[in-house]
């Protein structure tokens, strides 16, 4: 009999079900049930997004946008600003970054999106700088053609699920310049402290989110008291009432103007903050993070992928 049930037993593990061999970064969402609402999810994301230009000063990423969904980050920080061509050109701050959301940003993502069909992307937008009235025409424009319009997510509410988004863009704007959107309008951000946020859409749903945006420092030197306070927040997000759907945003980005820049305060928390995440499953919420193609970066996009799953 023994000798029957060895084979068997060695069969049954041999064969189980192994998400770390399953989990591509590319479409790490397929493997999770359409059920999970979205804030119970750890999502890797990138502060200001498209900025690869400027210098010490202005430069936060070190790959492109294609390069950061490939290596897994789901959530995104877009800064625009209304050009005098009719189009919203990509800025951090004064630095124009060589790209448009009507013509790179935008078809980028939908593109992804139509190869990953598993996959959902939460995009932040911000004006940054400019028209007020310019911003509103371009951006309202931009979402309503009837070419982008089916990939937006139109309603949100604190439980939506991956299964609703899946395909699609959550789109959050920072401004409340819009009156027809898709998605959700941020209520009470303060810059640089935490703040408890209200996410309304245009049918007048609404959820609360937690933001951790500390963001200017005297030196970086500081690096590790960003990296305590980035920390702290996330564990409010893991240790959070799961029936209460509290959405968590948390931004490991940091900068010292004029005496140190985005990239020394990256080089330290992103790999504080990744090794103090275990291997258990985990809910830490949305990360924006600077610099994302170092080690330290693709270490911790990995670590939030991989909370999903506990492995």
């Amino acid at each position: 009999m023994l000798r029957l049930l060895f084979p068997l037993l060695f069969a049954f593990f041999i064969f189980l079900p192994n998400h770390s061999q399953k989990i591509t970064p590319i479409a790490w969402m397929k493997q999770l049930p359409d059920s999970i609402p979205l804030c119970h999810l750890s999502i890797p994301a990138t502060h200001d997004s498209g900025a690869l230009e400027g210098g010490e000063a202005f430069q936060t990423q070190d790959l492109t946008l294609e390069e950061q969904l490939e290596l897994g980050v789901r959530g995104f920080d877009i800064r625009l600003k209304a050009c005098d061509n009719n189009l919203l050109g990509v800025y951090h701050s004064i630095v124009f970054q060589d790209m448009y959301w009507e013509t790179e940003v935008l078809p980028i993502f939908i593109n992804f999106l139509e190869e990953h069909p598993s996959e959902t992307l939460i995009v932040f937008v911000k004006k940054e700088g400019g028209s007020n009235t310019a911003f509103t025409d371009l951006l309202t424009q931009s979402l309503a053609s009837p070419q982008n319009a089916p990939y937006f997510v139109t309603q949100v509410s604190n439980d939506i699920t991956l299964g609703t988004c899946r395909g699609k863009i959550l789109l959050i704007h920072r401004d409340n310049l819009l009156t027809d959107f898709p998605g959700a309008q941020c209520h009470g951000w303060q810059n640089n402290t935490s703040s408890l946020i209200t996410l309304k859409d245009r049918h007048g749903n609404e959820v609360e989110a937690f933001v951790e945006d500390h963001y200017q420092f005297p030196t970086a030197e500081s690096a590790k008291e960003k990296s305590a306070l980035a920390w702290s927040h996330l564990k409010l997000s893991m240790n959070a009432d799961k029936h209460n759907h509290k959405w968590f945003f948390t931004f490991a980005s940091a900068t010292a103007l004029p005496e140190d820049g985005p990239q020394a305060f990256a080089t330290i928390v992103n790999a504080q903050l990744a090794q103090r995440m275990t291997n258990a499953p985990a809910n830490y919420g949305i990360i924006f993070m600077d610099f994302a193609g170092t080690t330290d970066g693709r270490t911790l996009i990995h670590k939030l992928i991989h909370a999903n799953f506990g492995h």
